[in-house]
Order: structure tokens, then C-alpha cells, then sequence
């Protein structure tokens, strides 16, 4: 059976997560076309600070329900492009930083992040 979540683009569901980010005042940089960017870098860096608290920053890469973080591999030239799976890894293990892969079917648990 299939569901809403499995029929949402990665650039739909990418749009509407910059949207609610933006709407609970969280900065952000989206990426949305990765050919240009650093390789295997996430979709969306996020970072707020509200009044009297610590900041906080996230790295989270966006696929659709079949998509996978992207693998390491080596260049025609034999230089070494991290994958996006070792970034979020990387970045998940930074002091007071959080990284995570989100699908559409985590849009409630994604608002509530932002919250």
C-alpha cells in the first residue's frame, strides 16, 4: 500500500521543511543542488538560538522513502569524496550539534524538533 509520504519528491518534501524551519525562526541553508556544493555535504544546515538559551545547530540530510545517504568513494584521480552517511556521522558525534536523515513520513517528528 502506498502511502502520501512514499509519492513526495525529495525537492517538495525539502521545500517544506525549509518552510516550517523558517516559520519557527531557525536560519538555513539549503543546498538544492548538491553537484555544486562540497561532496556528500547535507541538504540543510539549521541553527537558531532563542533568548536565554544555548544554540543549537543541525545537519540533516532529506531523502525520499526509498532514497540512501550517499557512499564515500574515491575520484577518477584517486582523491577521497566523503559520502553523505560519514558527514552526518562526523557532525553527529560534535559536542552540542545534531545531524540526523529525515524522510517525509518524519514530518511530525521534524515540527517538533523545530519547535
Amino acid at each position: 500500500m502506498t502511502s502520501h509520504s512514499d509519492l513526495i519528491s525529495e525537492k517538495d518534501f525539502a521545500a517544506t521543511v525549509v518552510k516550517e524551519a523558517e516559520l519557527f525562526h531557525w536560519m538555513v541553508h539549503y543546498t538544492n543542488d548538491s553537484r555544486r556544493g562540497r561532496t556528500g555535504f547535507p541538504d540543510l544546515f539549521l541553527a537558531r538560538a532563542l533568548p536565554g538559551q544555548p544554540g543549537v545547530a543541525m545537519a540533516w540530510e532529506l531523502k525520499t522513502e526509498q532514497g540512501n545517504p550517499s557512499k564515500g568513494r574515491f575520484s577518477p584521480k584517486g582523491k577521497w569524496l566523503p559520502g553523505q552517511d560519514e558527514w552526518l556521522e562526523l557532525l553527529g558525534r560534535c559536542s552540542e550539534f545534531r545531524s540526523g536523515l529525515y524522510r517525509p513520513s518524519d514530518l511530525d517528528s521534524i515540527e517538533e524538533i523545530l519547535r
